[in-house]
């Protein structure tokens, strides 16, 4: 009998323990459909900065680019979509370099297509 009530009270001291825990977790708001899809928050990345202000406070002079946390691109302050993707921070652009990151690829000119022009007209 004291055994079973022993165990009991510890039972009973573990699951008070451990049951806000479990509570407190975060669950994802349906969506119309009415499933589930939780959001996937981007880690925070050291040397990852919210404003631009303070990316170029902590990059003393070195160029500050926009990192887009989805497609790993980061954009350069003369870009359109500089500050303007739904996910990605501010961040020195050495930093964004070595921590994985690649710039935006340039797109290709038509010199080719121009040269054959001019070829065929001399």
């Amino acid at each position: 009998m004291k055994i079973t009530m022993l165990s009991s009270l510890i039972f009973l001291s573990v699951a008070a323990l451990t049951a806000p825990a479990v509570l407190a977790q975060p669950t994802a708001a349906p969506t119309e459909k009415g499933t589930s899809k939780a959001k996937a928050t981007p880690a925070v990345v050291a040397g990852s900065y919210k404003t631009e202000a303070e990316a170029q406070a902590t990059c003393l002079g070195q160029p500050v680019v926009w990192v887009n946390t989805r497609s790993k691109i980061y954009h350069a302050k003369d870009s359109k979509v500089y500050g303007k993707t739904k996910s990605g921070f501010y961040m020195c652009q050495a930093l964004a370099d070595t921590s994985g990151y690649r710039a935006v690829k340039t797109p290709t000119t038509k010199k080719g297509k121009a040269k054959e022009t001019e070829k065929k007209k001399t």
